[in-house]
């Protein structure tokens, strides 16, 4: 069975993998972060931890205007977050196919790793050439 969290950014409603997430942090005073690329939305504590948080709209060409909420997320590189302006619910997904298209309609599916790489490309130079693909995993 699969699991996403629907969430909306930017305008743009996403879903992740819920089993990645490990707390929605509600209304997490970010701080701004000079010099670094319109990803990176700020920085946030959470538990003690400087969380970065990232824009997924940034890719649709959008900007989360109103974050308030940090979708803290687990990675193997560690901890890392996603700002949202609105939290939905965990959508449970029995098989794929046809019933998991149906509940993903109109919203984007945000593939972590790729979503990841995707910024890493985007902070060290390479601009547009990664911004096709980091939903499509």
């Amino acid at each position: 069975m699969a699991e996403y969290l629907d969430f909306t950014c930017g305008g743009v409603d996403f879903v992740v993998d819920s089993r990645l997430l490990r707390a929605v942090v509600e209304g997490p005073l970010l701080t701004p972060v000079p010099l670094v690329p319109a990803v990176v939305a700020g920085v946030f504590n959470w538990k003690g931890k400087v969380q970065t948080c990232l824009d997924p709209s940034y890719f649709a060409g959008r900007a989360c205007d109103d974050p308030r909420y940090g979708l803290v997320l687990d990675h193997p590189d560690g901890d890392m977050a996603l700002c949202a302006e609105a939290v939905g619910k965990i959508f449970h997904v029995e098989g794929q196919g046809v019933i998991e298209a149906e509940v993903l309609a109109g919203r984007t599916f945000i593939a972590v790793g790729a979503f990841v790489d995707a910024v890493r490309a985007e902070i060290g130079g390479a601009g547009a050439a990664s911004r096709a693909d980091p939903f499509t995993g």
